[in-house]
């Protein structure tokens, strides 16, 4: 049952603390001069983290992670989990049409069947966000996001071969306390965003509730070079998300959350592609118009992935002496309903238009010891369900005629129907995992966990477009146990040194797009990842913290897509490829550093380096080429041993230098940030490549005496720079989908 009824009892529960405003309590003294906030930076000694289950310094975590502040996320630029890369090194946010594919160290997924799930785990609240579909959205009401890199195989163990992405909102308070925060977007996309947040106590010390909400709306950032639509923008994106928590605190060892949010999304952002390289299927074709500058495209109407999310949650801890029990049990629901101009030209030649939806269900029952001594243990079992599908998946072709003598050809047809398939996937986890840790003395300690995963997944699927065609089914079961080992050393009070030797899965999963008359649905097998990793945290002065890591993984059994063939010809449609094609050797290193000096300056610098990424041994590998003439390109199979692994830029870098003081009675805050990345390949065989990039943010706010009220001007990709934040190919030819050009705006923020 949809959960508005839910909605009733949170906004109602959260606003009434408005009431309390009629005596405001005393506003909080604003910062003194020179005090960098310690949410500016990716990682700071005062952050507390929650990368094992229990809250810990982030300088004493041998996990190497990335954390980002709520504030940072806005001084930054950073809007939307496809921005995170520039804040975390070593991370890569990608995307493969509607559906989200983050990659960390190289590790990242390329199946965009509706059921099948990222290698990057993404949390929010705790709380598993299955589809993939629905994993790109913007950020409100963020406490901080932690990105875990490696594999996390035995706490977070849902398909974390990559790694995990951990999103926190803010909890409510026991004290009241409301903000509203304005932005809006003049020059590039006309940009408008509000977002408001209320917290405070129902029944004083016993019911907290806090309730945000938000919007975003722009016009769109690419050009249609369409003369029939006279410069048109193409990509916009309209979005809102309403969130609401009640904590109740019945006893001083008793917490129970339940949380429900709802948002709904049109983005034409991640499917309004544009051929890359010249690559092109369709470029002979009469009419056809050729987009020749950055941010154009050419379409005969708008794309977009209009998706509804919604879900919910209830947590409950039970704190023991000596021991913390957490239950945490969440559902959700994502639709994708998508309309994608497949032939990426002007004219009307390819279309598909379909719908996605995932269910799921997850439990959680853990124990964490919390007594002193040398050991401490974290144990518990988890058990998740998802049922995913596609009721209907159209595809429709217009026919082209022949080359002519003079190298053209012409439309012969409209557009009409020529395959439509549904299909569904339901699929069962259950795991038992445990970590514990050991302390020798004061400076050595281990660390070791085990996760045991069941998975089971059945699927079936029918070609509509078939008369009396039979339902094709398959069902899959794995098993898998993974481990993770750490030895610490603190050689110094400050200093941490450890070393990991750690495992990962991902499920293995049923190819239910890939129809073939008369044969079972093809399976893959899972994926594993064993990772190597020596890393170090320091602070060796209260002004400065440096972490850093060197890492080999041995990858294998890497499950890999195939697009969908589009016939240039527009003759028989392919069936997608889903397959266990590779093995990979991953090496290198990350650093990340803070540094605070002159009283009013911070500055901080993060690098990723990826010197090997690549497949060592992939037969066969399933990739496209371009055809001759560029026209289009062809499917092949060739050996890709040796190849670079795609979303794998060899260097990231991201650099900050943020300087706050008093004025005028408040307080002024300029933070210019810097985020650098190298070559990437965004498809298999090194096809579409990224070229290198750099991107500049910058924002300049002021906060008034009272600290009520801050304005604040901001900029992002000041230096209007073109890059890819998505890249595909088939048949049809290579394409990508533009970045966001340069973006100037204003923001407004009032808190009380």
């Amino acid at each position: 049952m949809r959960i508005k009824w839910v909605f009733g009892l949170l906004t109602s529960a959260a606003l009434a603390p408005c009431l309390a405003y009629a005596q405001p309590a005393a506003s909080p003294a604003p910062p003194p001069a020179g005090a960098a906030r310690s949410d500016t930076s990716p990682s700071t000694s005062e952050v507390v983290v929650t990368a094992q289950r229990r809250s810990e310094n982030v300088m004493n975590v041998p996990i190497a992670m990335s954390v980002v502040g709520g504030r940072a996320l806005q001084t930054r630029g950073i809007v939307n989990t496809r921005d995170l890369e520039q804040l975390a090194p070593g991370l890569k946010t990608g995307q493969a049409g509607y559906v989200f594919q983050p990659a960390i160290r190289g590790i990242t997924s390329t199946d965009t069947d509706a059921g099948d799930e990222s290698n990057v785990a993404l949390y929010v609240d705790g709380v598993y966000m299955a589809a993939e579909g629905g994993s790109a959205f913007n950020l409100a009401n963020i406490q901080r996001i932690e990105v875990l890199k490696g594999p996390q195989g035995t706490l977070f163990g849902r398909n974390a071969t990559g790694g995990a992405i951990r999103i926190i909102t803010s909890d409510p308070q026991d004290t009241p306390h409301f903000n509203i925060d304005s932005s809006l977007g003049f020059d590039g996309p006309q940009s408008r965003q509000v977002s408001a947040y209320v917290t405070g106590p129902i029944v004083p010390g016993l019911v907290d509730a806090g309730l945000s909400g938000y919007f975003y709306t722009d016009d769109g950032y690419m050009t249609n070079a369409d003369p029939g639509f006279q410069g048109q923008r193409q990509g916009s994106l309209n979005t809102w998300n309403i969130r609401g928590k009640v904590r109740f605190t019945p006893t001083s060892n008793f917490t129970a959350t339940i949380e429900a949010d709802e948002s709904r999304t049109r983005s034409g952002i991640e499917l309004t592609t544009t051929f890359v390289n010249g690559v092109d299927g369709f470029k002979n074709v009469i009419g056809v118009i050729t987009p020749s500058q950055p941010f154009e495209v050419a379409t005969n109407e708008q794309n977009y992935d209009y998706t509804t999310s919604y879900g919910g949650y209830l947590n409950m801890e039970y704190r023991a002496p000596g021991v913390t029990i957490t239950s945490i049990s969440a559902g959700r629901s994502v639709t994708n309903d998508v309309s994608l101009d497949n032939d990426r030209t002007n004219l009307a030649l390819n279309r598909n238009v379909y719908q996605v939806y995932t269910r799921t269900f997850s439990q959680e029952l853990n124990i964490a010891t919390t007594f002193d001594g040398p050991f401490s243990f974290i144990g518990g079992l988890f058990y998740f369900y998802d049922q995913a599908g596609s009721p209907w998946t159209h595809t429709y072709a217009a026919t082209i005629g022949p080359v002519m003598p003079s190298g053209l050809r012409a439309v012969t047809s409209p557009l009409n129907l020529i395959a439509n398939q549904d299909g569904q996937e339901t699929g069962n986890s259950y795991s038992a995992f445990g970590e514990g840790t050991y302390k020798f003395n004061s400076q050595w300690s281990l660390v070791a966990g085990l996760r045991y995963n069941v998975d089971t997944k059945s699927a079936w699927t029918n070609n509509l477009a078939l008369v009396n065609s039979p339902r094709q089914t398959g069902t899959g079961r794995w098993s898998n146990v993974s481990y993770r080992l750490t030895l610490n050393w603190k050689p110094f009070e400050r200093t941490l040194i450890y070393f990991t030797n750690s495992t990962g899965f991902k499920s293995g999963f049923i190819n239910d797009a890939g129809y073939s008359a008369g044969t079972p649905l093809a399976q893959v097998s899972p994926e594993t990842v064993t990772a190597y990793e020596l890393g170090a945290k320091t602070q060796p002065a209260h002004w400065i913290n440096i972490t850093a890591s060197v890492f080999h993984y041995d990858y294998k059994n890497i499950q890999i897509l195939t697009n969908n063939a589009l016939s240039a010809n527009v003759g028989v449609v392919g069936a997608s490829i889903l397959q266990n094609a590779a093995v990979a050797s991953i090496t290198g290193g990350d650093f990340q550093s803070e540094v605070r000096f002159l009283d009013d300056w911070t500055a901080s610098l993060g690098v990723s380096w990826l010197p090997v990424a690549k497949y060592t041994s992939f037969p066969n590998g399933i990739h496209y080429v371009p055809a001759p003439g560029n026209l289009g390109a062809l499917a092949v199979a060739s050996d890709l041993s040796g190849s670079r692994m795609l979303r794998a830029p060899e260097w990231t870098v991201d650099a900050a230098l943020a300087y706050e003081r008093e004025l005028m009675g408040g307080h002024i805050h300029a933070d210019i940030h810097y985020y650098y990345s190298t070559l990437e390949y965004m498809i298999v065989g090194q096809g579409t490549p990224n070229p290198a990039y750099g991107l500049l943010n910058c924002e300049l706010a002021w906060t008034d005496p009272s600290n009520h009220y801050t304005i604040a001007l901001w900029g992002r990709n000041l230096t209007n720079t073109a890059y890819y934040i998505s890249g595909l190919a088939n048949t049809g030819g290579y394409s990508a989908v533009w970045g966001k050009p340069r973006e100037i705006g204003v923001r407004l923020r009032v808190a009380y």
